[in-house]
């Protein structure tokens, strides 16, 4: 696994120097309620090489957005963008612009909006 990439499984918080591979937070593998995100979690991931933390939802599932960024800078502050993706598929990207945050959806606009939003520092 890359040092630079390390993965949480939901209600779990480890140190940022261990690496983890778990993907589901149970035995049973089913994903798990979290109260800060206000929403079942399947995984997540934070990449610190690119600053961005990435959630997967069962789904049908969005999560509260302030409870998101606080999570992942709870992991890491320096984190910057945020993507989520419910039942695979992409449902929403942040991403701070100086203090503030800002949302993305993918039926927002142009998909190619949605797709830049996340590749700009």
């Amino acid at each position: 696994m890359d040092d630079h990439r390390k993965v949480w499984a939901a209600g779990y918080h480890q140190g940022k120097d261990e690496a983890a591979s778990v993907t589901r937070p149970r035995e049973t593998g089913e994903p798990e309620w979290n109260d800060n995100l206000m929403c079942e979690v399947e995984r997540m991931e934070v990449d610190y090489l690119n600053k961005t933390g990435r959630l997967w939802m069962p789904a049908l599932q969005c999560c509260d957005m302030s409870g998101c960024i606080r999570w992942f800078h709870s992991i890491d502050d320096r984190v910057h963008k945020i993507e989520t993706f419910s039942g695979g598929a992409p449902d929403t990207k942040y991403k701070r612009a100086g203090d503030e945050w800002q949302a993305r959806h993918p039926g927002s606009g142009k998909m190619g909006d949605w797709l830049d939003f996340s590749d700009d520092n």
